[in-house]
């Protein structure tokens, strides 16, 4: 997780090398910028994908999220839910997508757009729900939750037009 603070040129390309030799990345768009000096999220995500990862995920905090692998991109946005804190958020989203991503039976590169999509809305439940109370790990959000927030609380205006 990037905040902000400075880092050398050795950490820049030991960070960067670890990212692009991972099979799931998971970043924020301003790491994504940071990082691979990338503002365009298509562009920046695509170069990753071409790179060697196989998932690849923008975090877009309250504007949801875009998943990528070879076969395509989904951009999800988020549920519009009453945030009264963020720690843990991207967490929760990450571990709702190694949750998701591992159980579909096959190489997550071969995940199809629909499945993308799937995936990509049952993280930002996950994220969303972690938001809804102070704290970090006492607010996972469980499946119940999950569930309850993706067929209750509405999506977000979508912000981005990919």
């Amino acid at each position: 997780n990037w905040r902000g603070n400075t880092h050398t040129q050795e950490e820049m390309t030991s960070i960067c090398d670890a990212a692009l030799t991972s099979d799931i990345v998971k970043l924020t768009d301003v790491e994504l910028e940071h990082f691979f000096g990338e503002k365009d999220i298509l562009k920046g995500s695509e170069r990753l994908v071409r790179e060697k990862n196989k998932l690849v995920a923008v975090t877009l905090g309250e504007d949801g999220c875009l998943l990528r692998n070879r076969n395509g991109y989904v951009y999800q946005p988020t549920y519009a839910v009453d945030v009264v804190d963020t720690t843990g958020a991207g967490d929760s989203f990450m571990g709702a997508l190694l949750f998701q991503a591992t159980r579909k039976g096959f190489s997550i590169d071969q995940l199809s757009v629909d499945e993308l999509k799937s995936i990509a809305g049952f993280a930002n439940a996950c994220s969303a729900g972690s938001t809804r109370k102070y704290g970090s790990m006492d607010v996972m959000t469980t499946m119940e939750d999950a569930r309850w927030i993706m067929e209750n609380i509405p999506l977000k205006q979508p912000t981005y037009d990919f």
